[in-house]
């Protein structure tokens, strides 16, 4: 009966996921065959998914999930996707193959241990995204009870369907009602803040065609009320000028000398008067010429300034609100998602030491955090040796190129799920709030080492960010000889010491050079598969690299 159940319950969760995508396909097959090793298999689970091309869907990523015996949580067995389109290995007990592409994925596990087959529920999930960049999550389950279960007792299927049918129509209609209701707020918010931009602009318009207008009306004024007055000046001067020179050549009798002097004299005396005159003219319409085009200028620049801070003010408050929907909306996706999947969503906001241990790290679980204030995101691994981690560089694909400038790795680069290089001024910030710790977890060969140094520091970027290191534990060797003042180069930054010769530009990647011999170790090297160009730890290429900080207690 209890199959019956099991049988009702996959079948409902089949035709919810058929809804979003058209080929995911999950199923168990309890069949015996010999994988590479002479390791007999109980049995083989296969997820295969093919992309709706009438919905214009692409696979971004496809994930296996087991979930065993007595309530335990839910697990990630393995992944394909863009980041890592082929995986062939070994892994708790399964021989695992998988393929990925843009319109098609598949994973194969072949189960080597008998429990696996019977009891254990395996889920299927597939990204997917349309051709307006939404994200449609698919998701299968698939498990075959063991003697135990099946004769535990009966169950109502239809009671379990009828339940998961209420959960998802209630679901549905929380997801439609938040979605129609966020995007009533920020058409509201935009139309709003357009209104109040243009009744600003179309006010500050007006106010400056105003005061432009009072002012040519007051230059015009004054311009002519000059003009008057030098015109009525030069008449009164011209009429005098005229009355002289009558009297100069009126017909009279014979004067003496005496009086010729004197009316030349008077002559002379009425030139000079008439230039003065003319001069202080020009010199007034030149000053109050000047004044208004003066006080145009700063009116205009007056008007210009509070017109720039209104829109700074009003540019902010557009800013601030679609920065705050857009929270609302990364809220909304992750809720939906975790509804989708049973769970409730979860946020960190910080890299805290955990009660459980690992000797490797576990990357399926590592958190992303997100520190309030605005402050940049990382990722932490909460395992490793008691958790707490702070992981400031990954390499395990190749996708990445670390042949960057000092810029890029200034700031950071690549992905979180992928290769990165955290940032220099984000790890000095960070390093100089508190006493930190180095880790450096590495494979070669397939075996895991690591290297452990009590003191980790960065200096910040006027003294090169430049290392300094505490004493060194682990299995790995003990690749840096100088513990303090191991300046950073890159290609374009040549800061290892090395006469005639940039370490940087010659081996293609940024690190902490000296000028021994450029380094005894060198994670960021060119990435060039099955040569002996890897990134290297000692004398051992490595096909895996993680750094990671720590803040020390106490």
């Amino acid at each position: 009966m209890l199959q019956k159940c099991a049988f009702l319950l996959l079948l409902l969760v089949s035709f919810y996921v058929t809804r979003f995508c058209k080929g995911l396909e999950l199923s168990l097959d309890e069949d015996t065959m010999i994988v590479p090793g002479n390791r007999a298999t109980c049995g083989t689970l296969r997820c295969t998914d093919e992309a709706d091309l009438s919905q214009k869907l692409t696979i971004s990523k496809m994930s296996v999930f087991r979930k065993g015996h007595f309530g335990e949580g839910e697990s990630l067995i393995t992944s394909v996707s863009k980041g890592q389109p082929l995986i062939s290995r070994n892994n708790n007990g399964a021989k695992i193959d998988g393929s990925w592409s843009k319109h098609r994925a598949e994973i194969t596990l072949f189960l080597l241990r008998p429990g696996e087959c019977r009891g254990t529920q395996f889920s299927c999930e597939v990204h997917a995204v349309d051709d307006e960049g939404k994200e449609i999550v698919s998701r299968s389950s698939v498990w075959k009870p063991d003697g135990k279960d099946a004769a535990a007792g009966e169950c109502s299927g239809r009671d379990v369907a009828a339940q998961l049918k209420d959960d998802i129509k209630q679901i549905k209609v929380w997801l439609e009602k938040a979605v129609d209701k966020l995007e009533n707020r920020v058409e509201d918010k935009i139309v709003t803040l357009q209104t109040r931009m243009d009744d600003k602009i179309i006010n500050l318009q007006s106010r400056i065609d105003d005061k432009i207008s009072t002012f040519e009306n007051r230059l015009e004024d004054k311009l002519l009320s000059t003009q008057n007055r030098f015109d009525d000046n030069v008449r009164q001067l011209e009429n005098r000028l005229e009355d002289k020179l009558d009297l100069r050549v009126m017909p009279a009798a014979p004067t003496s000398n005496q009086t010729q002097e004197r009316c030349m004299s008077n002559f002379d005396a009425a030139e000079v008067v008439l230039n003065e005159t003319i001069l202080s003219l020009e010199s007034m319409f030149n000053a109050t010429t000047t004044q208004a085009i003066l006080d145009i200028h700063q009116m205009f620049e007056s008007e210009k300034g509070i017109f720039l801070a209104d829109a700074s003010r009003m540019s902010d408050k557009i800013r601030a609100t679609l920065d705050k929907l857009a929270t609302y909306s990364n809220i909304s996706n992750s809720t939906e998602i975790a509804a989708t999947l049973g769970m409730r969503p979860t946020r960190k906001t910080s890299c805290d030491r955990q009660s459980s241990e690992s000797d490797r790290p576990v990357l399926e679980s590592y958190h992303v955090i997100t520190p309030p204030f605005g402050e940049s995101p990382y990722v932490c691994d909460p395992h490793t040796s008691g958790g707490g981690w702070i992981v400031i560089q990954r390499r395990t694909t190749g996708n990445v190129d670390f042949e960057k400038d000092w810029a890029s790795y200034k700031e950071g680069f690549g992905a979180f799920d992928d290769d990165f290089w955290l940032g220099n001024d984000l790890i000095h910030e960070l390093t100089s709030k508190g006493t930190y710790e180095l880790r450096v977890d590495l494979k070669h060969h397939g075996n895991s080492l690591f290297a452990h140094y009590s003191y980790f520091y960065l200096e910040d970027e006027t003294k090169n960010y430049a290392l300094r290191l505490g004493t060194f534990s682990g299995t790995a060797d003990d690749v840096f000889p100088f513990r303090k003042s191991i300046p950073f180069s890159t290609w374009d930054r040549d800061n290892d010491g090395v006469a005639d010769v940039s370490c940087a530009l010659k081996y293609r990647g940024g690190w902490w050079f000296w000028p021994a011999n450029c380094f005894n170790s060198f994670l960021n090297g060119k990435w060039v598969p099955e040569t002996s160009s890897r990134p290297r730890w000692g004398e051992n290429s490595v096909v895996f690299s993680e750094m990671k900080m720590r803040r020390v207690q106490g």
